[in-house]
């Protein structure tokens, strides 16, 4: 049993009680029945979690559903009796006919002259006043369950009202409203605020159905720990957050409440797999100063951001932070951007823990403002980067967005770490880009000077690395790395092809062709030709002659 309105069976074992094994033995998501439980007949509906796999359980005397049933119940009984009475009577005197009053009624509201009246069959009067008996007693648990949840609803938007500061004076009888403030009476208020830590996270993962459940057992739970400190209401404020009203006697917090609170976030954890940060507001005198004691709860915890998604927060433990001024950290910008212009990551890091730790000593609106400053000039910083080729730099606009979303700064931690590092890949893809285009500025230099004078005997890898302003071997590993050939490979391609076009274009000997494209041995020339082509250059030019014959013949 996580949660009863009877505090004497929290966490108590009641899987031997008649209405829990049926529960359990029909297998139903949800559904209700009557059961007598103590010589006290109930009513038990519940609903079944299936992404916690547990019953939410309630179970209803009808003598408590609504006040004074008993006096209700007499009074219709006594109404119901009268008018069974007042029919009898008047059956008597306009029927005459005292052994079949309701036969004669139905003579008269169903006359069918096929069937006589007299040969219609014998009527179990006695079953007909039993099921006007049901009838009303099925009425009168309808109306019970409207009063009650109308009740409800009723304590629920006076409470409302409460913590924003309307009246319902217009809305609702002042007869309804003095019943209800007679309960919440005070004289001393207080409000905690309950904000759920991830819930979005866990809306991934689950139906609305699933997330109203979790609520509903934050509620629960919170109203029944805290009740014996005092009167408590518990409402819920949007999607994640939960508020309690607490009522106390003094103008001071009860000590019972601090351990209670962690009592709350504990079983949440344990049971639910959900973490609560929790802001105590400060206590008012009176229902009227409610308001302000909700407004500091919700500003309280904010600083969830500052101490962590289960810290319980109140006015001493934010004083110190709404009372520093502080400046904007700009040597810790400046070393962060160095950091990142010069792809240091471990600079990078520190540089970022260093400004996360100064700012931490603020305001919560100090750590976004700052945040989001620093997160700014990083982007204008480095604006230039958005030109490099298949970058998303502009989507890194969304991180303002992500820091103001931020639950602690473990999540703006990580946040600039992670665009940090995105940055200096892309200045390293940046460079490696502008290298490249460099580099190809000067192999396409180098293979101009090739094509323009490789009848120079004298042309080598390291003229043209003089000439391109590289050392020798750089420019060989740039020229093989561009053309997948070295340097004297692509020189003799360039030579070879040249002396194959003199060959099949002119009658020039072999000799002073190799001569021309720069090869002074003619053996070298012919061993070159013959392993690039497949022919020695007397046999290339044969073949091309014939080539020549049998076109023109054709």
């Amino acid at each position: 049993m996580l949660s009863h309105t009877d505090s004497n069976l929290f966490l108590e074992d009641l899987s031997e009680e008649e209405y829990v094994r049926k529960i359990l033995i029909e297998n139903k998501n949800e559904s209700s029945f009557t059961t007598t439980i103590s010589d006290q007949r109930n009513l038990v509906t519940y609903v079944k979690s299936e992404e916690l796999d547990w019953y939410f359980v309630s179970v209803s005397p009808y003598s408590e559903l609504i006040s004074n049933i008993d006096q209700l119940r007499g009074i219709t009984l006594l109404v119901t009796a009268g008018i069974v009475l007042a029919g009898l009577l008047l059956s008597v005197l306009l029927t005459s006919n005292m052994n079949r009053p309701l036969s004669a009624l139905l003579e008269k509201v169903m006359p069918n002259p096929a069937h006589p009246a007299s040969g219609l069959a014998s009527i179990d009067e006695y079953k007909l006043m039993t099921e006007v008996f049901h009838s009303y007693h099925e009425r009168e648990k309808s109306m019970q369950f409207v009063i009650n949840h109308s009740s409800r609803t009723v304590r629920e938007h006076y409470l409302h009202a409460l913590l924003r500061g309307h009246s319902l004076e217009h809305y609702v009888s002042s007869e309804i409203l003095k019943d209800i403030g007679e309960e919440v009476a005070g004289p001393y208020f207080g409000v905690l605020v309950f904000r759920i830590n991830e819930l979005e996270p866990l809306g991934e993962r689950m139906e609305g159905k699933q997330q109203s459940l979790l609520r509903f057992a934050l509620g629960n739970i919170a109203k029944e720990m805290l009740e014996p400190i005092g009167p408590c209401d518990v409402l819920i404020i949007g999607g994640s957050e939960a508020v309690a009203i607490l009522q106390y006697t003094d103008n001071q917090l009860p000590e019972e409440l601090g351990p209670a609170l962690r009592n709350i976030q504990s079983f949440l954890n344990r049971y639910f797999k959900m973490t609560v940060s929790i802001g105590i507001g400060d206590i008012s005198c009176g229902k009227g100063n409610i308001p302000s004691s909700y407004t500091s709860a919700q500003q309280y915890v904010k600083y969830r951001l500052i101490y962590g998604k289960e810290a319980i927060l109140d006015a001493i433990a934010t004083r110190h932070h709404v009372l520093t001024a502080l400046s904007y950290p700009s040597a810790y910008e400046k070393k962060l951007i160095d950091a990142v212009q010069d792809g240091k990551p471990e600079a990078m890091v520190s540089a970022i823990e260093e400004f996360i730790d100064k700012i931490s000593g603020g305001s919560v609106h100090q750590v976004i403002t700052f945040s989001t400053q620093l997160m700014l000039s990083l982007l204008k910083h480095f604006d230039y980067l958005q030109h490099v080729p298949d970058s998303n730099f502009n989507d890194y606009l969304q991180a303002v967005t992500d820091i103001e979303r931020a639950e602690d700064l473990t999540e703006i931690r990580n946040l600039f770490n992670r665009y940090c590092s995105t940055i200096c890949t892309l200045i390293e893809d940046k460079n490696h880009w502008l290298n490249a285009q460099k580099h190809n500025i000067l192999i396409e230099k180098a293979q101009n000077y090739i094509h323009e004078h490789y009848a120079e005997p004298n042309i080598s890898l390291d003229l043209v690395s003089s000439i391109a302003g590289l050392s020798p071997s750089y420019l060989g590993k740039l020229f093989k790395g561009a053309t997948r050939q070295s340097f004297s490979e692509y020189l003799n391609n360039t030579r070879l092809e040249k002396a194959k076009d003199l060959l099949a274009s002119t009658s020039e000997t072999a000799a002073r062709i190799s001569e021309a494209v720069g090869i002074y041995n003619i053996t070298y020339f012919s061993t070159l030709f013959k392993k690039k082509y497949g022919l020695t250059p007397s046999a290339f030019r044969e073949q091309e002659a014939m080539k020549s014959t049998v076109s023109d013949e054709e």
